[in-house]
């Protein structure tokens, strides 16, 4: 689910998901974005990094879960797990390890891409329906795996953590380079460098595995795109964000028109009193309307909700049910 910010893409999410859950489907709703909105939409404490499974309110065949990145934790387990336990401990203290963690660039959007992969990998979930950050900023989700298999290749890793070359190589007695770095950095810290590469090594590798069959889910037919929008409303980032995603042979879905005008029935003149037949004419004037040509250009549509219709999971429920 893709779209600008301001215009319901996550509670948006949160229809579709219960669209598939509907459908029989096992579901599981996945916000990437590091703002708290999808426990918000859906008035829940998600605060665990496992899925929450949400209460429907009708039975249905289908279940819904819901789950919030922690790109953090999900940093550190995978690397616990790809870690032989005798090198964990020293890796977890390291401060470039830590660094990594919680504040290299781009962490927030490789770690989704992990989430992703693993929830993909579980084989417990029919659909995993992914709510993005706006599109000002998805393109760097879009752009993890590339990112992830070039950051981490093995040929890099082999020079990285070489004895011959790379951090493992540099003391003050190889070279200029390393007497220069040992001069700004020291030693102790050139050591460190080197032990973080060295122990983080497998994870590196399954880091770039993990985000080549990311690229492969990506670009696969059977990964659906919507575009989330408003009435009146084009924003030159979407329309970046499509020309990157076709750049990368990524095809739209679909259009999904949020906040859809709702229909006014005509005026009847001779059955209601003048006084409601001014507020009408007024509230017709004042209402967006769309025409059948610009509707059409949508494969599915919401109409506006009052915030208060969306205050509970049977709110969301029954406005969810306008997508069929």
């Amino acid at each position: 689910m893709c779209g600008t910010g301001g215009v319901g893409k996550t509670t948006t999410s949160v229809a579709m998901a219960m669209r598939e859950a509907r459908m029989g489907k096992r579901c599981i709703l996945l916000t990437i974005d590091p703002a708290k909105r999808l426990a918000d939409a859906l008035h829940l404490n998600i605060e665990t990094t496992e899925p929450t499974e949400i209460s429907l309110p009708h039975e249905e065949t289908g279940q819904l879960w819901a789950l919030m990145l922690d790109a953090g934790k999900t940093f550190e387990e995978l690397s616990q797990a790809t870690t032989p336990p005798d090198s964990w401990g020293k890796l977890k203290r390291n401060r470039y390890y830590l660094f990594a963690k919680d504040r290299m660039g781009g962490i927030q959007e490789m770690m989704a891409v992990m989430k992703m992969m693993d929830l993909a990998d579980t084989d417990l979930y029919d659909t995993i329906v992914v709510d993005t950050p706006p599109a000002q900023n998805a393109q760097q989700f879009f752009d993890a795996p590339s990112k992830i298999q070039h950051l981490f290749s093995q040929s890099g890793l082999q020079w990285l953590t070489s004895k011959s070359s790379g951090f493992g190589s540099l003391n003050v007695a190889k070279n200029i380079l390393s007497k220069g770095l040992n001069f700004f950095l020291g030693g102790e810290t050139i050591e460190e460098i080197g032990d973080f590469f060295r122990l983080f090594t497998q994870s590196a590798i399954a880091l770039e595995q993990k985000a080549a069959e990311c690229q492969q889910l990506l670009v696969n037919p059977q990964t659906e795109y919507w575009m989330v929008e408003v009435p009146n409303r084009r924003l030159r980032q979407l329309d970046e964000l499509k020309a990157a995603l076709q750049k990368k042979d990524i095809q739209i879905t679909g259009r999904l028109l949020n906040k859809a005008p709702i229909h006014l029935p005509s005026i009847q003149t001779d059955t209601i009193s003048p006084e409601h037949r001014s507020i009408l004419r007024d509230l017709k004037t004042h209402h967006t309307s769309l025409g059948p040509d610009v509707l059409q250009q949508y494969a599915l549509t919401l109409p506006a909700s009052e915030p208060d219709g969306l205050e509970n999971i049977e709110g969301l429920w029954q406005w969810s049910l306008n997508l069929g």
